[in-house]
């Protein structure tokens, strides 16, 4: 067994001033626990208004890039506004991948004509999707349609908010909730992040 021989140890208080550190970063960690995940995993931010999750994709090839395969099942934010992108109708939402996998993806939401799009990051069209009756997505790709795959729409404001109201009606201090998404730091399909506040 080796000895660690620090010299603030040596020292008359030197495990009392260890004993002291380590408790003052306990108390600062649990008095602040989200700037410091968000420091150090850079991968926690605010609940999203609106956002989509990919699932039951299979691999589709991109059509320029050298044929790059592109995976959808992925989670899907509203887009960043800025002066390069696309100008769409005021019914589409734009939404986009910000994770680690190969190609960001970009998906149109065209609320009036009940139309999906998902394009690769040249705007190259990966597949396509109209919305039927009771939001049935039939999504297709190169004429094939893909059975079962869907991207699913959550209402993150509207959760948010009940969470708070839910907060509130029992005397719960909450300052904000937040999504902590595993996938911005991960390559894995699956890269969830459990835990409690």
């Amino acid at each position: 067994m080796v000895m660690l021989k620090l010299p603030f140890l040596k020292a008359r208080w030197g495990w009392l001033f260890l004993w002291i550190c380590m408790m003052c970063a306990v108390v600062v960690l649990q008095a602040n626990p989200e700037t410091v995940i968000r420091v150090e995993f850079k991968m926690i931010q605010t609940f999203p208004n609106v956002f989509g999750v990919g699932q039951r994709f299979p691999l589709l090839k991109s059509p320029q890039g050298g044929g790059t395969w592109l995976s959808a099942n992925r989670i899907f934010y509203e887009q960043q506004q800025n002066s390069a992108a696309p100008k769409v109708a005021a019914t589409s939402t734009m939404l986009e991948t910000r994770d680690l996998n190969v190609g960001p993806l970009t998906l149109q939401h065209d609320e009036e004509h009940q139309h999906l799009t998902l394009y690769d990051s040249n705007r190259s069209l990966l597949a396509q999707s109209r919305v039927t009756g009771s939001s049935m997505q039939n999504w297709m790709v190169n004429g094939n349609t893909l059975s079962g795959a869907r991207v699913g729409f959550r209402k993150g404001k509207k959760l948010r908010d009940e969470l708070l109201g839910l907060a509130r009606e029992r005397d719960i201090g909450i300052d904000e909730v937040y999504m902590i998404d595993g996938s911005s730091k991960d390559t894995r399909a699956n890269a969830f992040v459990a835990g409690a506040g």
